[in-house]
């Protein structure tokens, strides 16, 4: 395929369906939800989501109507704004980082509602890959949620790579192909908001550290098993959350995030545990409830599965 370049404000300007031409869509049944992947013959795969909080808002309302244009104006215009997230990252996999790294390139979406894509990924032909990286955070640190070894921990420190603590991304959904993942900070802030602007020298840097873990590691594979090593590099049994409050959607709770997280607030630009309100629980009731058939246990942060109901609200 013949490399194409976009600039970051055809990126940030554009609809979901334009980013079709950047690979083969893995969805064919469902022209609302996209899944693109670019086979580049890499054995390194790098992870971006194409929507943004713009395309889950509401246009039939004034006031929805009002954001959204202020959204694309500063888009167009000035390069900020919600659109960044992650279309900032988007646009170094397809514009910058190809000059000096050789991946192939996963293009996801609904990241923003709790329901990325991403879960429906499969390697074409039982391929296999050495490592997954996504560009997909805020500031200069990076995150590892769910996944993590000593090796891998140490080769990112090695780069200058700084490991913080984060909450959801689309890296996340992806533990099935069995290597470790990362999300690197790009250097945006304020996401999620018409407030949300960038820092062109971070971005620098942040891709000058990324370009040399790879120069260090493109070779290398790191494996990655539900027995993993926790954010100290001890050895512990954890769940999918690895500590943090959001816990992947799975394709059997394919509901709302806001139904999924049983939030009664409006939604927050930081998903992490220093801005997060406990909803309060008022009775038994509100601790169970039935999505399509099947029974959710509320268990202090989110809503898991009920194996075998014990109980249910209406008892």
């Amino acid at each position: 395929m013949e490399r194409l370049a976009p600039t970051l404000t055809d990126v940030l300007c554009a609809d979901r369906w334009w980013f079709g031409q950047f690979g083969e869509s893995l969805i064919t049944d469902l022209p609302t939800r996209h899944l693109i992947y670019q086979d580049n013959g890499s054995d390194i795969l790098a992870v971006g989501h194409i929507d943004t909080v713009d395309n889950h808002r509401s246009t039939q309302t004034e006031a929805g109507l009002e954001a959204h244009n202020k959204t694309m104006n500063l888009a167009k215009f000035y390069q900020t704004g919600p659109q960044l997230d992650d279309r900032l990252g988007v646009w170094a996999l397809l514009s910058v980082l190809p000059d000096f790294m050789h991946y192939d390139i996963l293009l996801t979406d609904n990241e923003e509602i709790g329901q990325s894509t991403a879960a429906s990924f499969i390697p074409p032909n039982g391929k296999a890959y050495r490592w997954i990286f996504e560009l997909d955070r805020r500031g200069d640190g990076c995150v590892l949620y769910q996944y993590g070894s000593k090796k891998w921990n140490r080769e990112l420190a090695k780069a200058g790579f700084r490991i913080d603590r984060g909450s959801f991304s689309d890296i996340g959904y992806l533990d099935h192909l069995g290597v470790q993942a990362v999300n690197i900070g790009v250097g945006y802030d304020h996401e999620h908001t018409l407030a949300c602007d960038w820092d062109i020298d971070i971005m620098r840097e942040q891709l000058k550290k990324l370009v040399d873990f790879y120069s260090r590691n493109k070779n290398k594979r790191y494996a990655y098993n539900r027995r993993r090593t926790d954010f100290t590099g001890g050895r512990t049994w954890l769940s999918r959350v690895n500590g943090t409050l959001h816990k992947p959607v799975t394709q059997s709770a394919q509901f709302s995030h806001r139904d999924y997280y049983d939030l009664d607030m409006d939604y927050t630009p930081w998903w992490d545990t220093d801005s997060y309100l406990e909803p309060v629980i008022k009775s038994k009731e509100e601790l169970v409830k039935i999505v399509n058939g099947r029974e959710y246990l509320y268990n202090g942060f989110s809503w898991a599965e009920m194996e075998s109901p014990k109980f249910s609200g209406t008892e």
